[in-house]
């Protein structure tokens, strides 16, 4: 039988049960929060919690997108990120992209449909 390699798992999570607890009363409950993982390319997992984006958020990102401020935009998401290892953020590039893609994801992520009476 082959042997399995041990592979040693880092997660850098920098918050706890209760920051999660905390930040539910802030933004409208639990349904409004996630967990977004993101893994460099050493295979290093970094949790960031976040929040959905707001209407006044999608508004501002609206706005920014209507004066083709495309980092505007960006910076604008970015502050839906509540917890997480913040120089790592600024400092990796993959992984800024990665979070604006996933939060991205939020605003996208509900269905709706339209019936006729």
């Amino acid at each position: 039988m082959p042997e399995v390699e041990n592979k040693k798992e880092v997660i850098v999570k920098p918050y706890t049960a209760e920051a999660v607890a905390e930040h539910e009363g802030k933004v409208g409950g639990k349904s409004n929060l996630r967990e977004i993982i993101v893994t460099d390319d050493e295979g290093v997992d970094f949790y960031y919690l976040v929040k959905r984006p707001s209407r006044s958020v999608i508004q501002a990102i609206t706005s920014a997108n209507g004066k083709n401020d495309i980092n505007g935009a960006s910076k604008i998401l970015l502050g839906c990120v509540l917890e997480g290892d913040m120089e790592a953020l600024e400092n990796n590039g993959a992984m800024y992209l990665a979070l604006v893609e996933n939060i991205t994801t939020l605003i996208s992520g509900v269905k709706s449909e339209i019936k006729k009476l």
